[in-house]
């Protein structure tokens, strides 16, 4: 069987996200949250419910692959190779979990920063505009 090429698909609704910052990331388990700025200025936070995994790792550092790769905005991996990697590795210490099968992987590609997640779910809202503050 023959890996299928990931793709970036952009998550619908979401803001475009600010060039020149750094993400907040927090890990408490089960969840990571992710508070960064919108393109306008607001404030938003993602929230990723039943993580298996996170990163952070610059820009420098990451390579996006296709076409429809578009800075600055947030992108669900579809057939991710770093959810096969995690499998691989999960089928070492448990053949029968699967869990990652109901996993997502999100990228967020926030100032100089990008962080990725491996979550169940992805909820974002905006916490305030630039007006409030």
């Amino acid at each position: 069987m023959t890996a299928r090429s990931p793709r970036h698909v952009p998550c619908a609704g979401v803001p475009r996200l600010q060039e020149a910052q750094r993400p907040r990331v927090v890990v408490t388990s089960p969840q990571v949250c992710v508070e960064t700025d919108g393109a306008d200025g607001a404030r938003l936070r993602f929230d990723f419910d039943i993580y298996q995994a996170v990163r952070v790792r610059s820009i420098d550092l990451y390579m996006p692959r296709g076409p429809e790769f578009v800075p600055y905005t947030v992108v669900e991996v579809e057939h991710s190779r770093w959810i096969e990697e995690l499998r691989a590795d999960l089928a070492q210490v448990d053949a029968t979990a699967d869990f990652l099968d109901r996993s997502h992987h999100w990228t967020l590609h926030a100032g100089d920063d990008v962080v990725e997640v491996v979550a169940w779910t992805m909820t974002w809202a905006p916490i305030d505009s630039p007006a409030a503050r």
